[in-house]
């Protein structure tokens, strides 16, 4: 179905600089002009339609990218004509698409630049509405745009900023009578735990960092970040590791999400691994993408 390839073209070719536009002479008020068709595939799909459907593509170009998908994954691909203007200024009615993962919650889109005439495809502006939301809502669930709303309104509330920063402290104080070293003062966004000090039998060259990120999942499920060697690090001309200047491990707070008891259990399980963190080994990449390697790196433990 040519529809079915041309839909899959217009997500791949957001790496190509593919600006085609239709000129319209009185576009209509707005920005949405319509959607012009939806439907579902999978990223395995999509490559395989658009390399059929466009075999004179480099496809090296787009390898090293496309490594970061899952391609199982599934997504629905909705293709809208909207309002826009031209680099001179001129308005021009535009073609491009909304893409959206199935089966996991809305956390935007992706808007890729147009590729096709608009004359090639035809459908009705009501679609959008139904299945995705209203066009200003960016793709987002109608209950995240509350939580932001309502988050954007307490943040300049002064006893709620008071009780945030006293749930920092709380939870870094309680680690700091046990050893655990951590930055300080504490802030009123997330506790850093300084990893290079808590394991400073494992050398930057084996992620200490991301060594403690596994060891506290391990231990009580809880899921931390590291922000040290394994996310800013690079490699030399030799392919030897430069560092980060930092080896953290990032303990973010959501807002109005755990109660204290919660906080006490982080920091009981923080404290039984500082206890044991001897036993805690390294870690060596077995695979890594050339970009954001930290998103979907994969390591084993050094034996």
């Amino acid at each position: 179905m040519r529809h079915k390839g041309l839909l899959a073209t217009l997500l791949l070719l957001v790496f190509l600089s593919c600006n085609k536009m239709d000129r319209a002479i009185r576009p209509p008020e707005g920005y949405l002009v319509s959607v012009l068709q939806s439907q579902e595939f999978s990223m395995h799909e999509m490559i395989a339609l658009t390399l059929r459907d466009f075999p004179e593509l480099d496809f090296s170009m787009m390898e090293s990218v496309v490594d970061l998908f899952n391609l199982d994954m599934r997504v629905k691909v909705t293709a809208i004509s909207y309002n826009t203007v031209d680099p001179k200024g001129d308005p021009v009615i535009a073609s491009g698409i909304i893409v959206k993962p199935l089966g996991m919650p809305s956390r935007g889109v992706i808007h890729v630049p147009p590729t096709t005439p608009l004359s090639s495809l035809e459908g009705g502006s009501d679609l959008l509405i139904i299945t995705e939301g209203f066009t200003t809502y960016g793709g987002l669930a109608g209950r995240d745009l509350e939580a932001i709303a309502i988050g954007l309104q307490e943040v300049m509330e002064e006893n709620y900023l008071q009780y945030r920063i006293r749930s920092i402290e709380y939870l870094t104080n309680k680690l700091i009578a046990a050893g655990v070293p951590v930055m300080q003062p504490a802030g009123g966004h997330a506790v850093y735990i300084d990893a290079k000090a808590f394991l400073p039998h494992i050398p930057v060259e084996q992620y200490p960092g991301q060594s403690l990120v596994c060891a506290l999942f391990e231990e009580g499920g809880i899921r931390s970040v590291e922000i040290g060697s394994l996310m800013f690090g690079k490699y030399d001309e030799a392919g030897k590791l430069l560092p980060a200047q930092l080896e953290l491990v990032r303990l973010a707070i959501p807002r109005r999400v755990y109660t204290q008891s919660h906080i006490d259990y982080v920091s009981e399980v923080i404290i039984e691994v500082f206890n044991n963190r001897n036993k805690i080994k390294g870690l060596k990449i077995t695979e890594e993408t050339p970009m954001l390697r930290h998103f979907t790196a994969k390591l084993n433990p050094i034996i």
